[in-house]
């Protein structure tokens, strides 16, 4: 009986504290763009994505960020974009804020009009769409979702 209450008296001054983890932060989201083939990728969560991209600014710099062309660039001559993933989404206009007005099929290739000033969305000639605001995303989240292909200089 001794023994018992003295092993109860032990094991009640070694009682162990567990300290809780450190918090966490939630990393923001990155912007990468490539200079020559002006491929933009996302990395990050969706919250936000309305296909805009952030303007680039020197480090160091107290200059404001550029501003982004206002007209969007052309195509080549004889430039088809290639639908790589199922289901992509043809929009109004570029950005996911825009009205879906097709589904496009995987491996499918349509005409390829122009980019927009991000070169992140691509107008293209589809042929259920007769206002020619067809536009699909190259990337959404980082995962290719359509690729221009026979672009002639």
């Amino acid at each position: 009986m001794l023994l018992a209450a003295a092993m109860l008296g032990l094991a009640s001054c070694t009682q162990a504290t567990v300290e809780p983890p450190p918090p966490t932060r939630t990393p923001d989201p990155l912007y990468v763009q490539a200079a020559p083939t002006k491929e933009v990728v996302w990395v990050g969560s969706e919250a936000g994505s309305q296909g805009e991209q952030p303007s680039s600014v020197s480090p160091g710099s107290d200059s404001p960020p550029a501003e982004p062309a206002s007209t969007p660039v052309p195509a080549p001559e004889k430039c088809v974009l290639v639908v790589v993933q199922y289901g992509v989404k043809v929009r109004s206009g570029p950005g996911i804020a825009n009205a879906e007005v097709a589904r496009l099929e995987a491996n499918e290739e349509l005409p390829f009009l122009e980019e927009n000033p991000n070169g992140d969305w691509f107008r293209i000639q589809h042929p259920d769409v007769t206002s020619g605001q067809a536009w699909v995303a190259g990337t959404y989240t980082g995962t290719e979702l359509t690729r221009k292909v026979d672009c002639s200089p």
